[in-house]
């Protein structure tokens, strides 16, 4: 019931789009599958094939296997959105189109995302940095620095705009 459970997590935070509930569950479908060991993805590896030809070359959306999301995950027009496999994603992010999520200098320094943070249309967030949880980052926004919990950041480089800590 769990494992059902996990396939669906993103499920309602989604229903807004048919098409970004089945990349999610298909994400983490695939993910469940990867995390098993070596043997279950060798027989898996048809699954792999078909998720990576079906979301990143159809619909347009790396976000692969590897990349953590360790809780609901909304996204809003899924067209252009690249995740680096090695980052981390917090429960509840919200992440608009063509939003890039990646490593700066190394294929392994990808940013750690905290718990509900908003990521606008648009936006770079790039290499080993921190975004702390209920940050906002604004469209167009190139983020390369640590954004503290709270902080409301925009421009390119971003800068912070304020703060909405009560």
């Amino acid at each position: 019931m769990r494992a059902i459970r996990f396939l669906f997590l993103d499920w309602h935070c989604n229903r807004h789009s048919g098409r970004i509930q089945f990349i999610l569950f298909m994400y983490r479908v695939t993910s469940c599958l990867y995390l098993k060991g070596r043997v279950v993805r060798i027989f898996a590896f048809p699954l792999f094939v078909f998720y990576r030809v079906l979301v990143e070359w159809f619909f347009g959306c790396e976000l692969p296997w590897k990349t953590r999301v360790n809780g609901p995950l909304t996204i809003y027009h899924a067209q252009g959105i690249v995740i680096n496999p090695a980052a981390v994603i917090g429960a509840h992010c919200i992440i608009r189109h063509n939003t890039t999520i990646g490593a700066r200098l190394t294929s392994v320094d990808a940013p750690i995302i905290g718990d509900h943070v908003d990521i606008g249309c648009g936006s770079t967030v790039l290499g080993a940095i921190s975004i702390g949880s209920h940050a906002k980052i604004g469209a167009g926004s190139v983020v390369v620095h640590d954004v503290k919990t709270c902080f409301v950041v925009a421009g390119n480089p971003a800068r912070p705009i304020r703060s909405e800590a009560a």
